[in-house]
C-alpha cells in the first residue's frame, strides 16, 4: 500500500468511528427523553446499553482520485522587477504641421538705390489739346508780284490729259510708255507716241498711272523713270515689285518739272522679266465696268 493509500484509509476509519459515536449519543438521548414520570405511577423502560465501537477493520484500497476542483482566486501581484535596460531610440516621426506665421518684424532700413533701369518704350501720343486762343494779327507784308499765264481763261495755264488703249509688252531693254489717245489739251501734246511736249516754258505737274501685269510666276521688279532730250533725268527712278502670275500692280505718282518752250519728257520702264507688260483691259459685264487704260498721263502748269 502506498503512503497516499494509507492516509486515505486512516481518514475513512476515523470518519466511521465518529459516525458510530454520533449514532450512540443520539440513541442515549432518545432513551432518556422516552421515560415519563407521573405522580401516580412510574413506567420503567429498559436501560439502554451503550456499546463501545468495534475495532476498526483493515483499511481498504484508496479510491480513484476525484475531479479537480475549481481554480482558486488569483494571488496578490508580486513585487515589480527592476527596470530593464533602455531600448534603442526609435525612428524620427513625420514633421508636425507648420505653426501659424509669427508677427511681421519691424521694417529694416532702406537699402541704397539700384542702378537706373533701361528707358522704357515711348508711349502712344496723347490726344491733341484744345486749340489756343488766336494771337493778334501781324502787320501786313509787302505786296507780292503776280505773273499772268496765258491763256488767262483757264486759271492754271496750259494742261493736257492723255491715255493708252494698248497693252504694252516688254520688247526692249528700255521701253517708252506710249499714249495713243488725247482727252483734253492746251499747250501740251504727244509727239511720236511717247514724247510729252510743252509748247510754253514753265513749271508743270506731271502725274501718271500704269497698270503692270505679268504672265509667269515668281517675284519680278520694274524700274520707272523720266528722260528728256539730254538723257535720263537724275533722281526720278522708282522700283516696284510684281509677285503673282496675272497679278496687277499699279504704279502711280507725280513729278514737278520745269521746261523750256518746245522741250519734251518721256516715261521709261525696264524689267528683266520678258513676261512683264503694261496691261490694257477691256470693259466687263455683270456688272458693267468700263475699260482700264494701260497708261494715263495728266499735265497742268503750276508756274
Amino acid at each position: 500500500m502506498t503512503p497516499n493509500s494509507a492516509s486515505r484509509s486512516s481518514m475513512i476509519f476515523r470518519a466511521v468511528s465518529l459516525a458510530a459515536l454520533v449514532i450512540a449519543l443520539i440513541a442515549l438521548l432518545l432513551a432518556s427523553n422516552g421515560s415519563v414520570v407521573n405522580s401516580s405511577q412510574q413506567i420503567s423502560r429498559p436501560t439502554p446499553t451503550l456499546c463501545a465501537p468495534a475495532p476498526a477493520g483493515e483499511k481498504g484500497d484508496t479510491g480513484a482520485t476525484g475531479p479537480a476542483g475549481s481554480p482558486g482566486p488569483s494571488g496578490a501581484p508580486g513585487a515589480s522587477g527592476k527596470p530593464g535596460a533602455s531600448g534603442k531610440p526609435g525612428a524620427s516621426g513625420a514633421p508636425g504641421a507648420s505653426g501659424a506665421p509669427g508677427q511681421t518684424g519691424a521694417t529694416g532700413a532702406t537699402g541704397p538705390s539700384g542702378a537706373p533701369g533701361q528707358t522704357g518704350a515711348t508711349g502712344e501720343t496723347g490726344a491733341s489739346g484744345a486749340p489756343g486762343v488766336a494771337g493778334p494779327a501781324g502787320p501786313a507784308g509787302p505786296a507780292g508780284t503776280c505773273t499772268t499765264f496765258a491763256p488767262t481763261s483757264v486759271g492754271l495755264g496750259y494742261f493736257g490729259s492723255f491715255y493708252s488703249t494698248q497693252t504694252q509688252n516688254n520688247l526692249q531693254s528700255v521701253n517708252k510708255m506710249t499714249l495713243n489717245q488725247s482727252d483734253l489739251s492746251s499747250g501740251v501734246s504727244i509727239v511720236n507716241n511717247s514724247r510729252i511736249t510743252f509748247a510754253n516754258a514753265g513749271t508743270y505737274n506731271l502725274a501718271f498711272s500704269a497698270q503692270f501685269d505679268k504672265t509667269d510666276s515668281g517675284q519680278d521688279t520694274v524700274d520707272i523713270w523720266l528722260s528728256n532730250s539730254s538723257g535720263i533725268m537724275p533722281w526720278t527712278n522708282t522700283k516696284i515689285d510684281n509677285n503673282n502670275n496675272n497679278g496687277k500692280v499699279v504704279a502711280a505718282w507725280n513729278f514737278f518739272i520745269t521746261v523750256s518752250a518746245g522741250e519734251y519728257v518721256e516715261l521709261n520702264w525696264h524689267s528683266n522679266d520678258l513676261d512683264m507688260r503694261i496691261y490694257a483691259q477691256q470693259a466687263q459685264t455683270n456688272p458693267s465696268i468700263p475699260e482700264i487704260p494701260s497708261v494715263i498721263v495728266t499735265v497742268n502748269q503750276v508756274h
